[in-house]
């Protein structure tokens, strides 16, 4: 199989969505691009262990790895299948 299968080998969808949009808890900030790494759920509570980028609080960017409660996040569904249909921009 090659970096693009056809469609009758294609790779089967994730099963979890890991991809997702962090709410930054502030009106005028953007939703961050994050990364889920593990679910726990305390007390009926989901929360997600999540990684993102903060390049919008300071001059610098730095590297955040916190717990956010699931009401916090979007999932971003995404295809394997669909890599490289478009050319995107990596800046």
């Amino acid at each position: 199989m090659g970096a693009n299968p056809p469609k009758r080998d294609a790779w089967p969808l994730p099963k979890r969505i890991r991809h997702v949009w962090v709410d930054p808890g502030h009106p005028t900030r953007m939703p961050y691009q994050g990364l889920v790494l593990e679910w726990r759920q305390v007390r009926g509570v989901w929360t997600a262990l999540v990684v993102y980028l903060d390049d919008q609080s300071t001059n610098q960017r730095r590297t955040v790895l916190c717990w956010v409660r699931a009401e916090h996040l979007r999932p971003v569904a995404s295809d394997p299948n669909e890599m490289g249909w478009r050319q995107a921009r990596w800046r």
